[in-house]
Order: C-alpha cells, then sequence, then structure tokens
C-alpha cells in the first residue's frame, strides 16, 4: 500500500509540473502569452487507432526486433476523445484493449493476457508548440502522461510442458475487478506525431508505454521487475471537430475601421523605380476566423494607365493558405513595392483595391481572381481607398547648363559640366633651319666647284640659299659642320680624311657669314668628323637599285669588324664597281648647317592675324591660341571659323568652335561641331564629354552616359559628369563620390539632398551663383525641412527670376503640402 501512495505522489507531482511547464513556459512573455490565448479556438477531436502491443515484465526476455519475428506481437486498438484547450496543452481520454504474450526462454516459461483493456485520462503537451507557438501547425510533435486502470485476466505456462503456472483474473485469489479480471493503477506515457491533411483530418503515430501498479500482470510476482508495464505502438485517425464562422457581413460594415495606407504619402522617383511600402492595421474582433480580405494596390497614372501590384492577402485562424493570419487581437500588415518607372507617373495615384471573402474549403489561393472569387465565394468587393498621390521627380532635375554665359568661357573650364575645351598653349618657339652640302673627290679634302656631284646638285645655289637664310636676321640658335668619307680604304685614313674635310667645311662657312656681316668667332660652332660613314652606305645601298643589294646589306650586317666588311665587300668584283660607281661618291661630304629662331607675333598681330587669316599665322596651334586673348564670343566664333577653313581636319578647332556656341545656348550648332570633331578624331576625348552633355540636356541619359565613358577612356575626366547621372540612376553616394568636394555647386547639393543630408545640402547651395535653378532648389530643402518661411521665400525669388517656372511649380509635388494655401496660390497672379 505504501508504494501505491509513493506511486499515487509521483503522479500527481507529474501532472501539476505538467500544467506549470504549459502555464508557465511563457512566463517571461506573459503579454504574449495572453495575446496568444485570446486567439486560440478551443476545439475537441476524437481518434481511432490501432497497431501492436508489446509486454515487458518478468516473463520475457527478448528484445524489441526479437519480438517482432515472434508470437510475442499482439493487436491493440482503441479510441481516444479529446479536448484542446491550448496551443500547448490539452486533456483526453483513451479505451485501448489488446492481448499481451510473452516468452522467457531462460525460465521456459511463457505468459498470455487476453482482452486486457485500460481506460485513462491524459494531459497532453504539443513540443513544437512549447518552443514556438503555432495554432495552424500541419504537423505536430506532443507528449502526454495520464492515470487509469488497467484490466487483466493472465496465465503463466511452462513452454516445456504446457503446465499452467499461475493465473490472474480467473482465481478467487487474485479476481480484483470488474467481471473478474485483476484490477490495478496503470499510468501512461508516450509521445506521437500527427500530420494535418483537411482542416479536421488528420493521420497520426505513437507510442505508448504503459506502467502497471503491479507485478500480477505476468502472474509472476517478486521476479526481475517490481512493476510490470507493456506498450502500444498505433497508428492514428484523427478528426478534428473545428467550428467557425459562416460570414464576412461584419467585416464589410466594419471596414472603415481597417486603416490601409502608402508610405510614402507622396511617392518619389530615385533613379527608374518609385519605391513604396503599403501598410495598415486590422482592429481587434474584426476578422472572421474563416475569412480572407485580399487588398491589391494599383498604380493610375498618364490617360488611365493602371499597373497591378502583387496582392497583400490577410486570412482568419481557421483558414489556410496564402497570407498573414489575423487574430482576433487584429494585426498589422505592411508589403514593400518597387516599381519600374514609366513616362506619365509624374501624376501617378496610389489606390488599393479591397475584396473581403469566404475562401472555398477554407484555402486562400493566390490563383484565384477577383472575378472567380465574386462568383464564386461569398465576396464583398470594396469601394478603391487612396493610398499616395503624385510623384516627386526632383532626382531627375540635373544641371548640364546651369545660366549662358557671355563673357569669357575660359575662366568656366574647370566646371565640367559646361563641356570642355581642348587645352591651347600659347605658340612655342619655332626653330628652322637650312643646310648646304658639298662634295668631294675620292681621298681628296679641296673644293672643287667643277666636280660633277657639285655641278649637278647645284651646290652653289644651295650655298647662296644658306648665305639669304643667315641674312634674314633671325636669331642664330645653332651652327653646325659634319664631315664624312666613303668607307672604303683603311679606316685610319679616312678618319683624318673626314677631319680634314670638316676644316674645308669651315673655311666655306666662314666665309659665307663674313658676307653677311656676320663674325664667325662670335659663335660656337660644331665641327664633327665623322669618319666612314657606314650608316649613309647602307641607307643608300637600300634605296638603290643595285640588284645584289640584299647581299651587300646582310654583309654589313653581319660582319661588325670594319676592315673585314669592306674586304668582303670587295670580293664581290662585279657588285663593288656598281657601288663604287652609285653609291660611295655621295658619302664623300660635308653638311654647312644653321639653326635660327622664328621671330614670334605679337598678341596683337596674332589676333588680327587670325581674324584676317593672314599668311602671317602659319599654323593651326597660332589660330586656337589667338581665339584665347580675345573675350568677345563672336570673334572667338570667327577665328575658330578660319581655322577650320585653314585647316578643316583639325579636330580641336571644331571642338573649341562648338564649346563658344554651347556657351552662347547654340545647342544645336555646338552639337554639329562636337560631332565633326569626332568624325575627324574619334578619340577626341574632349568632344565625346561635349557631346555627352548636348545629350544629357536633350534628356538622352544613356547615349550620354555612353559619351561620358567613351571620353573617360580616351583620358578625359568625365567624373563629373557620370557623376549627374548616377543621380538621375538613384545612386546618390556614388554620384558625389565621383563629383569630388565641391561647394557652392547645384549638382552637389541635388546628390546631398537626394541623399538625405539636408544640413549640408542647404550649405552646398547657398553660394552657388543666383539663378532659378538654384532658388527652386532651396525651396525644395526649405519644404523637406518643414520651414514654411524659408520655403515661400526662395518660392517668391524663383518666380521672380523665372516667370516659366509656374508651369513646373503648379504640379511638383514636393510642394503638394502647400497646394490649397493662399500663400501658394498667390504666387500664380
Amino acid at each position: 500500500m505504501k508504494s501505491k501512495f509513493k506511486f499515487l505522489g509521483f503522479l500527481l507531482v507529474l501532472a501539476v509540473m505538467l500544467q506549470g511547464v504549459s502555464f508557465g513556459q511563457n512566463a517571461d512573455a506573459q503579454k504574449v502569452e495572453r495575446k496568444k490565448k485570446s486567439s486560440f479556438s478551443r476545439y475537441w477531436y476524437a481518434s481511432l487507432n490501432g497497431g501492436i502491443a508489446m509486454f515487458w515484465g518478468d516473463v520475457q526476455d527478448r528484445s524489441f526486433m526479437e519480438k517482432l519475428d515472434k508470437e510475442d506481437l499482439n493487436f491493440t486498438g482503441g479510441l481516444t476523445i479529446g479536448h484542446q484547450v491550448h496551443p500547448i496543452w490539452g486533456y483526453r481520454g483513451n479505451f485501448q484493449i489488446q492481448n499481451l504474450a510473452s516468452v522467457r526462454e531462460g525460465w521456459n516459461q511463457e505468459m498470455e493476457a487476453k482482452g486486457v483493456f485500460d481506460y485513462t485520462f491524459q494531459g497532453t503537451m504539443s513540443l513544437l508548440n512549447l518552443i514556438r507557438v503555432n495554432e495552424d501547425r500541419r504537423v505536430d510533435i506532443y507528449g502526454f502522461l495520464g492515470i487509469g486502470f488497467s484490466n487483466w485476466k493472465t496465465e503463466r505456462r511452462s513452454t516445456v510442458t504446457g503446465k499452467v503456472l499461475e493465473r490472474h483474473g480467473d482465481s478467487e485469489e487474485h479476481t480484483r475487478g470488474f467481471l473478474k479480471y485483476t484490477s490495478e493503477l496503470v499510468m501512461p506515457f508516450g509521445a506521437g506525431i500527427s500530420v494535418r491533411l483537411t482542416p479536421c483530418l488528420a493521420l497520426g503515430l505513437e507510442q505508448t508505454w504503459k506502467i502497471v501498479n503491479s507485478d500480477y500482470l505476468d502472474a509472476k510476482d517478486s521476479g526481475d521487475a517490481s512493476r510490470d508495464f507493456y506498450s502500444n505502438t498505433t497508428a492514428n485517425l484523427i478528426w478534428q471537430f473545428r467550428g467557425g464562422n459562416g460570414n464576412i457581413k461584419k467585416m464589410v460594415k466594419n471596414y472603415d475601421q481597417v486603416t490601409i495606407a502608402g508610405d510614402p504619402e507622396v511617392l518619389e522617383r530615385h533613379g527608374n523605380k518609385i519605391d513604396v511600402t503599403v501598410k495598415g492595421n486590422v482592429p481587434e474582433d474584426y476578422f472572421n476566423s474563416k475569412a480572407a480580405m485580399k487588398v491589391i494596390p494599383k498604380l493610375v497614372y498618364a490617360n488611365g494607365k493602371e499597373k497591378f501590384l502583387d496582392p497583400i492577402y490577410l486570412r482568419g485562424e481557421k483558414t489556410e493558405g496564402k497570407g498573414q493570419v489575423v487574430t482576433d487581437e487584429g494585426a498589422n500588415f505592411s508589403k514593400g513595392y518597387t516599381i519600374d518607372w514609366e513616362d506619365g507617373m509624374e501624376n501617378a495615384k496610389l489606390v488599393a483595391e479591397t475584396l473581403i471573402y469566404m475562401p472555398k474549403d477554407n484555402i486562400v489561393n493566390e490563383d484565384e481572381t477577383n472575378a472567380f472569387l465574386l462568383q464564386n465565394t461569398t465576396a464583398q468587393k470594396m469601394e478603391p481607398r487612396a493610398l499616395s498621390v503624385g510623384t516627386i521627380i526632383t532626382g531627375q532635375q540635373i544641371c548640364f547648363n546651369p545660366k549662358v554665359v557671355t563673357t569669357n568661357p575660359y575662366s568656366l573650364n574647370d566646371n565640367a559640366s559646361y563641356g570642355m575645351l581642348a587645352q591651347v598653349a600659347a605658340p612655342a618657339d619655332k626653330m628652322v633651319s637650312d643646310k648646304a652640302t658639298v662634295y668631294f673627290r675620292v681621298n681628296m679634302s679641296n673644293l672643287n666647284w667643277r666636280l660633277p656631284l657639285n655641278r649637278n646638285n647645284d651646290v652653289k645655289a644651295d650655298i647662296n640659299q644658306l648665305k639669304d637664310f643667315l641674312n634674314r636676321g633671325w636669331k642664330i640658335k645653332g651652327l653646325e659642320i659634319n664631315a664624312w668619307a666613303s668607307p672604303e680604304g683603311e679606316e685610319n685614313y679616312n678618319q683624318r680624311l673626314s677631319e680634314r674635310r670638316a676644316e674645308t667645311g669651315r673655311k666655306l662657312l666662314k666665309k659665307v657669314m663674313k658676307e653677311v656681316g656676320l663674325n664667325y668667332n662670335d659663335y660656337s660652332v660644331s665641327v664633327n668628323a665623322r669618319g666612314e660613314d657606314w650608316n649613309g652606305f647602307e641607307a643608300a645601298v637600300m634605296q638603290s637599285n643595285i640588284a645584289e643589294k640584299n647581299i651587300i646589306l646582310n654583309v654589313i650586317r653581319s660582319n661588325s669588324d670594319l676592315t673585314r666588311r669592306e674586304a668582303e665587300i670587295r670580293k664581290m668584283a662585279l657588285v663593288y664597281k656598281s657601288v663604287e660607281k652609285e653609291i660611295l661618291p655621295m658619302l664623300r661630304r660635308t653638311e654647312l648647317a644653321a639653326i635660327t629662331l622664328e621671330p614670334k607675333l605679337s598678341n596683337q598681330e596674332l589676333v588680327s592675324g587670325a581674324k584676317s587669316k593672314s599668311s602671317t599665322v602659319k599654323d593651326v596651334e597660332s589660330y586656337l591660341y589667338a581665339a584665347t586673348l580675345v573675350n568677345n564670343l563672336d570673334e572667338k566664333v570667327k577665328i575658330y571659323q578660319n581655322a577650320i577653313k585653314m585647316y578643316p581636319n583639325n579636330a580641336t578647332a571644331h571642338n573649341n568652335l562648338g564649346y563658344v556656341y554651347f556657351i552662347q545656348g547654340k545647342t544645336k550648332k555646338a552639337k554639329s561641331a562636337y560631332e565633326k570633331a569626332i568624325s575627324i578624331n574619334p578619340n577626341e576625348g574632349v568632344a565625346l564629354n561635349n557631346l555627352g552633355i548636348i545629350y544629357g540636356m536633350k534628356g538622352d541619359l544613356n547615349k550620354a552616359e555612353d559619351y561620358f565613358n567613351k571620353a573617360q577612356q580616351n583620358g578625359v575626366d568625365a567624373a563629373y559628369n557620370k557623376g549627374l547621372i548616377n543621380i538621375t540612376k538613384g545612386n546618390y553616394s556614388q554620384a558625389l563620390s565621383l563629383m569630388g568636394n565641391r561647394s557652392c555647386d547645384y549638382n552637389v547639393a541635388l546628390a546631398q539632398l537626394l541623399s538625405g543630408n539636408l544640413n549640408k545640402a542647404k550649405s552646398t547651395i547657398s553660394c552657388a551663383p543666383e539663378t532659378a535653378k538654384k532658388d527652386y532648389l532651396m525651396a525644395v530643402i526649405s519644404s523637406r525641412m518643414n520651414d514654411k518661411d524659408e520655403t515661400f521665400k526662395y518660392l517668391v525669388k524663383t518666380m521672380k527670376a523665372n516667370k516659366k517656372m509656374a508651369k513646373k511649380l503648379k504640379k511638383d509635388k514636393e510642394f503638394a503640402k502647400y497646394f490649397d494655401m493662399p500663400e501658394f496660390k498667390a504666387l500664380f497672379k
């Protein structure tokens, strides 16, 4: 009896612990638990089971696997009625009947209990919901513990003789219970898994262990086990009696209590996207547990075009399928969208179309259209609600040309948004040279004017030309005498011969200079005796018509020893005759050279000559530089046009003419000039950059970006303009990185504004040049800072600076909150 009380006490403690765990597992989150409790719908269920029963007591010594192959395996079946009162715990009553049999081979004994039946009361606990509550889970793992009575009639027999050794339940001595069965307390415990197939039907698998408060189940006491126990392994068919509401009238009637809104209230374009979040709230006790709500956001824009966004599904807790479950506690919901930009979305309106309905079979199916639901279910379409109105497009308001200027544009050349000049330097000092060459007989160094080479080449005329060159009075920068010998003969002799020929040249130059009034000794003259002229020899052979010239060239290139080289050539008797006649005489020479500095034109002379296409302006660089010396834009145009007439294939002249046209506001002419520059030189980086600006101003940003990339590839810093493109793409941090740390810059301020850095944007734009665009951006910044006075201050300035801004201002949703104010309407009077 004492052991029974201990056993009952143990059961009581376990029961208390079971309830303590189920109620206390969220003790640190009582608010959450109360919320879950209020939304859970209790339900009853019934379960039929069938499976196998096994005995585990004194009269058995087989393992589980051995029992599967033996007669120890018996059928069991039963009925369970239960009540789920909480997502975690519930209670149930079970009636189970089975036969039990086992063998203990070591004892040569067996037992058999027929018609064993038990009835128990059990507490259940969802182990998965204990970890995380989900009232609608399809698969659940649970445990259970209970108490009840087990009833049996047992025989224990010898397996050798078949003799009955002992009975329980059939003898007067051992009959205690109902119908002369032995009856004892039993404690079932175990675990199971269930899978819900439909809202009401589920299949399960359970393993139950049943400890009997007796050692008599096998009719053998005082054995190895103080208490016998047996097990059931069963498959369960479960029907859940879930109730529910069947109409949507209350939801339709109280729909105005449901809030749905767009965030932001005014849409905003970032790059080619519009980001918006649709969010709302369902109040407490609103949602029918078997109903669903389908909220379809829709963007309505130009000429009635519509763009439907993905629906938001809300559903009651007794439904399945797509959507967020809403309990009796209500719920908040939210869904973000990214919409691809299309023309006409400037005045777009985001609305919500809502359908309240009872889904078929309690399953919310996203493939079912509104038309299908209205026709095949209980459904009501609600009045559309406006969520967000209009679209802010400030992110597209980049500025390639903040204002037209009439002063010298070259001072603006550091501002890439105006375009770029091809840089032109002042004309460099120009060196002009002239020379004359005299020839000598073989092995001779005296000047012989009757020598055929001197006569035929009109050397005297060349000397007179050199004399005239020196007589121009230009500053002499260098005088040089170079003398050579032909490479036949002994090398040292030829070196001395070239020295004598150099001296002859020196005397001739001295004489020429004296005739034009120049003193030879006043100048540094470079006198060079070059010796044998093998380089000249090789070049002359290459240009000759000698048939065997490749053989000669091979001899020259394969022999570094000059004596051997000459000997090899002399061996070729027939070849050498041609060399001796055609090549060698031209190498016996002295050159006289003079280098002078051509005088520069003054700036005034250069400009005057460039305007009139004077012959004094002798190159395109001088024309390009002359254009930098005047301030009047029309005069610049004239000089560039003259440069193009004189040098039509100069890409720089075309680019710089286009630049001035651009500054004058003549974009069409500027575009034509840039295109001409690129047709002449496809790699003209500045023209590529400038043409990109033209396309940027026209709004063709893809083509503009393409030209900026090409300009960058050709060495032009187009980072600033690429930054502008990134602003329109919504890449604001990258844009700021590309544009650099510029102050007083409209576009930098715009990127800072769009990044959300309003204070920095205000500081940057405040010192920018005064334009209507600047004032307008200041008004936008002030509006976003909720500074009404500053907003209207700059809007007034904008309208004074440019009345044409009124059309844009009236529609700009940046100022939507002011549209109905008298001060705003007064701006347009």
